[in-house]
């Protein structure tokens, strides 16, 4: 039965659940790739806050997704965390029998290249959404992951409100970037 409070009472038992509990962690892939470059790779930074959370969750972690996505901001410390994550996805998906692999390492230097190319000039700098590709690879392993370890949950599909709001936002932005590099100074 599904009750006005956010919850589902389960017919055949006394057992009360979030919706959100049958709500999986996957995320169509092409979400994150327009949200990235609609968000100038901000939107990144989310991606890791979730992912990070998911994997607390799932694996009993005892890690703040919260500081470790803060963490990335800080040079250096960045990459190692950004490395870190990929390698604890790596990980978890050998361990769940997921035959794909997740190469840290190359994801870091992928990174590190791109973010160098935000210094060409006008439209070169264009280049650097590249980054999103590597992301983008990784996300479609961790939703076959996620596909596997919760059968029967749902998999959303479609955007949610903060999403909608970002994409007003990302398509604010992109009008004055666009506009920023034909207008002549």
């Amino acid at each position: 039965m599904d009750n006005n409070d956010g919850t589902i009472e389960l017919v055949a038992s006394s057992t009360v659940i979030n919706k959100s509990d049958l709500n999986g962690y996957c995320q169509p892939v092409w979400h994150f790739v327009f949200l990235s470059v609609l968000t100038f790779g901000l939107y990144d930074l989310y991606w890791y806050y979730r992912n990070w959370k998911y994997l607390k969750k799932y694996k009993g972690l005892n890690i703040s997704p919260v500081w470790r996505t803060i963490g990335i901001l800080v040079p250096i410390f960045g990459l190692y965390l950004i490395y870190s994550a990929h390698k604890d996805y790596h990980n978890l998906i050998k361990e769940e029998g997921v035959n794909r692999t997740i190469y840290p390492g190359l994801i870091v230097v992928a990174i590190i290249i791109t973010g160098l190319l935000t210094r060409l000039p006008d439209p070169y700098w264009l280049l650097c959404f590249l980054s999103t590709i590597p992301l983008a690879i990784v996300q479609k392993i961790l939703n076959e992951l996620w596909r596997k370890v919760q059968p029967g949950l749902i998999h959303r599909t479609k955007f949610r409100g903060r999403q909608i709001f970002l994409i007003v936002i990302g398509v604010i932005w992109w009008l004055l970037a666009i506009i920023g590099m034909t207008v002549p100074e």
